[in-house]
């Protein structure tokens, strides 16, 4: 009897075993995530802390019916149209600052795109990157429609400043603080949109940058403020701050050696599209930087045919644009946070 027992019991650790093995063998887990998105609050959707909306320092939100990525993009043509001249200003301010010498014809061309930029700022809405707004075919590793609008944002910074820096009355730091705050909507609107995540920490960015530009006109040319605007704005840039960086961590996942169960994780869990959607994308590199980890290789493969079959329209073109990421891209990137293209379609 205890013989008949043994050697069921022998039996069924063989079999148990054999199946523990078939079951690594045909089929492997995948890495688990790390700490970069497993601490407390890291996929957590990231608004503005302190309950700070936008009409904190405006005193109202904009309520135009159109959409702001229309407008957004006149200033971006604009903007590829006279790329040299944008490149010798941006030369420029990076060698003397904010002091350099601004020319009347690069004058006319930052009027002229904060002109469009006003328009885009007095509508409720925006939408920008694709499939909305400026087009480009496919979502591709350097993600050129986010990249825009940062550029843009960053010129109207340069205005801005610009202004603020030659205003001997009033009047004239009028002028420097309607910019800023088209450029506070703008970087609100960016932050709204939830495309991608450099959009999104960007306009956090900008909104900060904004909101001390309009405290620092507010110091000097107190007549400008209604009642205690100066203060808000000083408030607003802290909360601006603190979500740019809270909306960024994730950035950390980001390196030459990437953690595949960190991009899982942050697909099947994030709380924000525009970082899922980043996720699927750095699927496209980690076909290629894990290739010996079976797991891995499969769960990658079966979320990008998952994918590029359903889900969001974003998250649709994000897994084809990973599917054509090929090997020699891979090698010749060290993230996925590209540099802003040559070209735009």
């Amino acid at each position: 009897m205890n013989s008949k027992v043994g050697m069921i019991v022998g039996g069924v650790l063989v079999l148990g075993v054999g199946l523990f093995i078939m079951m690594l063998v045909f089929f492997p887990s995948p890495s688990e995530p790390t700490s970069a998105t497993t601490g407390k609050g890291a996929l957590d959707f990231v608004k503005m802390p302190m309950s700070k909306p936008l009409s904190f320092v405006l005193g109202s939100e904009p309520s135009g019916s159109g959409n702001a990525g229309d407008d957004y993009a006149q200033a971006l043509q604009l903007y590829r149209n006279n790329r040299d001249t944008w490149r010798s200003v941006e030369n420029r301010i990076g060698y003397s600052g904010i002091e350099a010498v601004i020319g009347p014809r690069e004058q006319d061309l930052l009027r002229e795109l904060a002109d469009h930029c006003h328009r885009g700022a007095q509508q409720a809405k925006m939408e920008f990157c694709v499939p909305h707004g400026y087009k480009t075919p496919t979502i591709t590793t350097d993600q050129a429609d986010s990249q825009a609008m940062i550029k843009v944002m960053g010129y109207m910074h340069i205005y801005a400043q610009y202004l603020f820096q030659k205003a001997r009355t009033a009047q004239e730091a009028a002028e420097a603080e309607a910019v800023a705050k088209d450029l506070l909507v703008m970087g609100w609107h960016a932050s709204r949109e939830r495309v991608y995540p450099e959009m999104t920490t960007s306009g956090f960015g900008y909104q900060e940058q904004a909101a001390l530009l309009l405290a620092g006109i507010y110091e000097k040319f107190p007549n400008l403020a209604t009642g205690d605007m100066g203060v808000r704005a000083r408030e607003y840039a802290r909360s601006a701050k603190m979500a740019m960086a809270d909306a960024g961590r994730l950035w950390q996942m980001w390196t030459t050696n990437p953690k595949p169960g960190d991009f899982f994780n942050v697909i099947a869990n994030a709380q924000d599209p525009a970082w899922r959607v980043q996720a699927i994308l750095g699927l496209g590199m980690i076909r290629f930087r894990n290739e010996g980890h079976r797991g891995d290789r499969i769960h990658t493969q079966k979320l990008l045919d998952k994918y590029s079959a359903e889900g969001s329209e974003m998250e649709k073109r994000a897994a084809k644009a990973a599917l054509a990421f090929t090997r020699e891209e891979c090698q010749r990137i060290g993230t996925l946070r590209a540099p802003e293209p040559h070209e735009w379609p």
